[in-house]
């Protein structure tokens, strides 16, 4: 693997884990870690930052960690409605 190959992954790979990551509950998202990861793509891989930020308009949403569930409607009998 070249260089800009392996620029290219390990950019990539911490984009999309800080992704990821941010999507955790308060309780399990590991901040400092976010913050490092974040801090390691704007020094060593803004060029990687950049493209990929660029392309998100592009990209489909991601799926979601919790899965809403539609508001339940009483039976027609029930009369405490």
């Amino acid at each position: 693997m070249d260089e800009a190959r392996e620029y290219w992954i390990i950019g990539r790979a911490l984009y999309e884990a800080v992704a990821h990551l941010e999507r955790l509950s308060e309780e399990r998202r590991p901040e400092s870690d976010i913050e490092d990861m974040r801090e390691l793509l704007a020094e060593r891989y803004a060029g990687v930052w950049d493209v990929l930020v660029a392309g998100e308009a592009y990209r489909p949403a991601p799926k979601p960690v919790v899965k809403l569930v539609p508001k339940a409607t009483p039976p027609e009998d029930d009369t405490t409605a």
